[in-house]
């Protein structure tokens, strides 16, 4: 069967007009039968929220409007999720990279306080050196995680 949402109308007869077009007599009693048949909970429509899903169900003689969707709702969600699902990606990839180039940058100037200056500076001083060595080991560990994080957000989960 086909579907289509509920747009605000306030009675039996918008809805089927909308989605069948103008009926008359006989036609007319028919679709709204089926469409209550179809969905019990037009029996109430005014309190029915606008959105609400509802079926659309077909007889012979009659078309449905081009109002009514042909596709099914569950793969017009799957088309949003991935869509979302997607922009996410690329926007958390965009911040690992950025926090690629900060560790980077950061290793740089462990390196270059380690080299030369920092033996002038400390010496023989084998504490200050030891923090040093875990500074940078833990720069190096960060940046395996965010590669391993980028790498991953390089593969569609989705297929």
């Amino acid at each position: 069967m086909d579907t289509t949402t509920l747009r605000g109308e306030k009675t039996l007869q918008e809805l089927t007009e909308r989605l069948y077009g103008c009926l008359h007599g006989e036609q007319k009693q028919r679709a709204e039968t089926l469409l209550l048949k179809a969905n019990p909970g037009l029996e109430a429509i005014g309190r029915l929220p606008r959105g609400a899903l509802l079926t659309v169900p077909t007889f012979p003689g009659i078309t449905n409007t081009p109002d009514v969707q042909k596709d099914d709702p569950q793969d017009r969600m799957r088309g949003q999720i991935r869509a979302d699902l997607e922009a996410y990606r690329q926007e958390l990839g965009g911040a690992v990279a950025e926090a690629q180039k900060v560790i980077d940058r950061q290793l740089e100037l462990v390196d270059q306080v380690g080299g030369d200056i920092l033996q002038g500076l400390i010496g023989d001083n084998s504490n200050l050196e030891q923090v040093v060595g875990t500074l940078r080991a833990n720069l190096d560990l960060r940046r395996g995680n965010l590669k391993k994080r980028g790498d991953n957000l390089a593969v569609d989960p989705m297929g």
